[in-house]
């Protein structure tokens, strides 16, 4: 048993080297690629940096459209708010009268 828990042992070992080892190589080459992407852009050459600051202001300004779209229809979806009791009902009203004052 005592050989085969060594066993065991050691590959798991060996396993965890070469994870780390493997993490090494890509974090090397993930720095590599960044120097590189960065002397092209100290040069001019990056494409990736020619959008200029209107556009990033515009998709900005769409995707604050498209959230308060999508948050008006959920406002106006309201679910699960039919064949309710009327002590549910008037839970409800009180929690909306509760809602409007607070927004004034």
């Amino acid at each position: 048993r005592h050989e085969f828990r060594q066993e065991r042992l050691e590959k798991a070992k060996k396993a965890k080297e070469e994870a780390a080892r493997l993490r090494k190589q890509k974090l090397a080459r993930k720095k590599a690629e960044d120097k590189k992407k960065a002397a092209a852009a100290k040069d001019g050459k990056s494409k990736t940096n020619n959008k200029s600051a209107s556009s990033h202001a515009d998709l900005i300004a769409e995707a604050i459209a498209r959230s308060k779209a999508k948050k008006a229809q959920q406002q106006a979806l309201k679910k699960n708010t039919e064949n309710l009791t009327a002590a549910q009902q008037k839970q409800i009203d009180e929690a909306n009268e509760r809602r409007e004052r607070d927004k004034r």
